[in-house]
């Protein structure tokens, strides 16, 4: 890890012990000095670790701005800070790729988070409190990509206007987390966060309400970042659904750390990085909550599948979530694991422990919640399951559980379909239908990176099931292996 030094700025090179770096070697490894952290909104003439280490380009705007912050935090007692544009030597992709993959570690660990908010300045305030109120709100910094976890990975978040005057502070809730040393004495971090909040213009509660009004982030979430594990994958997904990135790929990689994902870095890929993102979390969680996505279909990247007959089960950027943020996990699912294969994502049909005549195994909410079922619907041209996933959508006192609908493709090879609700959708139209398998297993399509056209196995659509003149309701029903 590489630090600026705020009396000489100059970097200097940091060590972590030779294991996998955590958050204990951060704050408690005597090789890495507390430091804070630099949060901001990229703008033209930033510097980079070549120009900064050589002392050059000092009449950019990126230079003066980190002159200023150093200069800002040794009025707070700061030796040692970490700036990312000049921290990170990008001409290296092995740097590049270890620095994001640990950078959500990084801004846990930091002392304070700084963040400038180059856009809000009080020489744009007409005087009244409530209009640099309105310019916080409306600040860019909230609709980038990459400031998704310098928001939520550090406990302390400092948020500065244009001319480094404080405005207010994200706090931890705990207690304890500062308090007395062992001697009866406040120690130094209760000083300085208490000389922060007298500095600041608003009090911590109205930052905390802003902040959840204009990101949709619960303030239990801002207070307690611990907690975000709590959380479904949806809806830590719908927190990045309005927020855009330069480069496609970063939609995927500035969400590693909130998903504690790890994984190789491959400018060029496209959105196939948001693709094996999907896939990771897939491997390391079984929150299903991931399949509960809306198809935006505004949206010009999925006009090409507007006439086609399914989906790929997998989203195809956060905007997909926009529609998650009430989408919650349910316990008591028990069903063998869905897997990523080469061939999708294999469902098995049977329970390991379940032979003969069988049902498809999934979760249903029922009063009882511990109902096992799944709907095998059907037309005149098409057969579909509907897939009861292990999640709901929770608004207020109502609920309702959340249905995956795939359609056959070819063989065992399956697709997501194309409804007007993707979830919790019940076509009346539909009539039950018994299918048989030969196989033990089905596949259902991953993502829709590759020519999606060759995988279909019917021409109908979503109108054509409109038109069908069957009312039947969905039904329990069995399946032959």
């Amino acid at each position: 890890m590489r630090l600026i030094n705020t009396q000489t700025l100059t970097l200097h090179d940091f060590t972590t012990s030779p294991k996998i770096p955590t958050l204990h070697d951060f704050t408690t490894s005597p090789k890495i000095p507390k430091y804070a952290i630099l949060s901001h909104r990229w703008t033209d003439e930033e510097l980079t670790y070549k120009e900064f280490s050589k002392h050059r380009s000092k009449d950019k705007k990126g230079y003066r701005k980190i002159v200023d912050f150093c200069e800002f935090l040794r009025k707070w007692e700061r030796e040692w800070c970490w700036v990312d544009t000049v921290c990170i030597d990008k001409r290296s992709s092995a740097e590049l790729s270890e620095a994001i993959n640990s950078m959500f570690k990084w801004y846990g660990a930091a002392a304070e988070c700084w963040v400038w908010l180059h856009d809000v300045s009080e020489s744009n305030n007409e005087g009244a409190g409530e209009d640099l109120l309105h310019q916080f709100g409306e600040s860019s910094w909230f609709r980038r990509g990459w400031t998704l976890q310098e928001l939520l990975a550090p406990e302390q978040v400092i948020f500065c206007s244009h001319e480094w005057q404080i405005l207010g502070c994200k706090q931890p809730s705990d207690a304890q987390k500062y308090g007395l040393t062992p001697s009866g004495k406040r120690d130094a971090g209760t000083e300085l966060r208490d000389r922060i909040q007298e500095a600041a213009c608003w009090s911590s509660d109205i930052i905390l309400w802003a902040i959840s009004d204009r990101t949709g982030i619960p303030s239990e979430v801002l207070r307690q970042p611990h907690r975000v594990k709590y959380y479904s994958v949806a809806q830590r997904m719908s927190w990045a659904s309005s927020r855009q990135t330069t480069r496609v790929e970063d939609q995927a990689y500035c969400l590693l750390g909130l998903f504690r994902i790890n994984m190789p870095l491959l400018y060029g890929e496209g959105r196939r990085a948001f693709q094996r993102l999907q896939q990771e979390i897939i491997r390391s969680s079984h929150d299903e909550s991931i399949y509960a996505w809306t198809a935006n279909n505004s949206e010009q990247d999925w006009a090409w599948l507007k006439d086609q007959s399914a989906f790929p089960i997998l989203a195809r950027s956060p905007q997909d979530f926009a529609g998650s943020r009430d989408i919650v996990r349910t316990l008591g699912v028990q069903r063998s694991p869905w897997t990523v294969t080469h061939h999708g994502l294999e469902v098995p049909l049977v329970p390991d422990n379940v032979t003969g005549t069988i049902e498809l195994p999934g979760f249903n909410v029922t009063e009882s919640n511990s109902a096992l079922e799944s709907m095998v619907v059907g037309t005149q041209d098409t057969v579909a399951l509907s897939f009861p996933l292990a999640c709901k959508r929770e608004r207020g006192a109502d609920s309702m559980p959340c249905k995956l609908v795939i359609t056959r493709l070819r063989c065992s090879h399956w697709g997501r379909l194309i409804t007007d609700n993707m979830i919790g959708h019940r076509p009346a139209s539909w009539i039950p239908a018994t299918i048989k398998f030969d196989r033990q297993k089905i596949y259902i399509h991953i993502d829709g990176c590759e020519d999606f056209d060759a995988m279909l196995w019917s021409d109908s659509t979503p109108r054509a099931l409109e038109r069908s003149g069957h009312t039947n309701s969905f039904k329990r029903v069995k399946l032959e292996d």
